[in-house]
């Protein structure tokens, strides 16, 4: 801002004193590039501009001929008004830029199906997770869950009626994960990650309960309106990230307590240790 001020300031000058019985082309020229080039947010832009034009008309009224005091006033005037509609459209072009960038990155991070977050910013959340908590020393947990019997329930009942399932499980988790530090994703099919940090991470047992007891509870009908019970199982992997360890670690040790839940006869938590698995 500093440097366009004084570009400004060295343009008013050469308009006013130099050439007093002369209209100043320049200054006009120069207040429509600024609304035009829009370097500034568009309220900062708008005081810049006013204030040297009002400054410019104080000047050329008390320094130069009336005149050129009358083409001064007309011109600059006038590329005053351009350069704040110039200033104003480019204002709602770069507004609108930002709403599409923002759309396109969220459509590219989000689970259409679920409104989750989707696989690849799992991947990448996970990964500057575990830094952040490998230097600081805090616990980080990943729970897996996956839908029991979802295939069969396809079979069943049709992919649609899975859509639905997955729709308003998604809901569920999404609403549940609103706090800092629980992220959660769909990582693919009928499985459903979080990643929990921090002091979060002290809480992740009372959060898979929490939530395998909620969806336990929900009440899924059928286009025969039948009552369909729905559960889920539950793997979970807690540790304190080490620097130089590969973060897909305990990505790996969360799937395989999942696994052990699911052939331990499903609907329950299983939860990863070195020693063993405990369901």
């Amino acid at each position: 801002m500093l440097f366009v001020i004084l570009v400004m300031s060295f343009i008013l000058v050469i308009s006013i004193f130099p050439f007093r019985d002369r209209p100043a082309i320049f200054f006009s020229i120069f207040i429509m590039a600024i609304g035009q080039i829009f370097i500034f947010p568009l309220w900062e832009t708008i005081a810049v501009l006013t204030g040297f034009e009002m400054l410019f008309l104080i000047l050329s009224f008390c320094m130069k001929t009336l005149e050129s005091f009358s083409y001064d006033w007309f011109g600059s005037v006038t590329a005053w008004i351009i350069s704040l509609i110039l200033a104003y459209l480019v204002w709602e072009i770069r507004l609108r830029e930002g709403r599409i960038r923002m759309a396109l990155r969220k459509n590219s991070i989000t689970d259409e199906l679920t409104g989750l977050n989707n696989r690849r910013s799992f991947d990448e959340h996970l990964k500057d997770i575990f830094l952040i908590c490998a230097e600081k020393r805090e616990k980080l947990a990943v729970i897996m869950i996956d839908i029991d019997d979802f295939k069969q329930f396809n079979d069943t009942y049709g992919h649609p009626a899975g859509d639905e399932c997955l729709r308003m499980i998604g809901s569920f988790i999404r609403d549940y994960a609103t706090e800092e530090g629980i992220f959660a994703a769909r990582y693919g099919g009928e499985e459903i990650a979080l990643i929990v940090s921090g002091q979060k991470a002290e809480k992740a047992v009372k959060y898979a309960n929490e939530i395998a007891e909620a969806i336990s509870r929900f009440s899924f009908h059928s286009e025969e309106k039948e009552s369909i019970r729905i559960t889920i199982s539950l793997g979970m992997a807690v540790k304190i990230p080490e620097n130089g360890q590969d973060y897909l670690n305990i990505l790996k040790e969360a799937d395989l307590a999942l696994y052990r839940a699911k052939k331990s006869g499903k609907n329950r938590i299983s939860i990863y240790s070195e020693k063993k698995i405990d369901t």
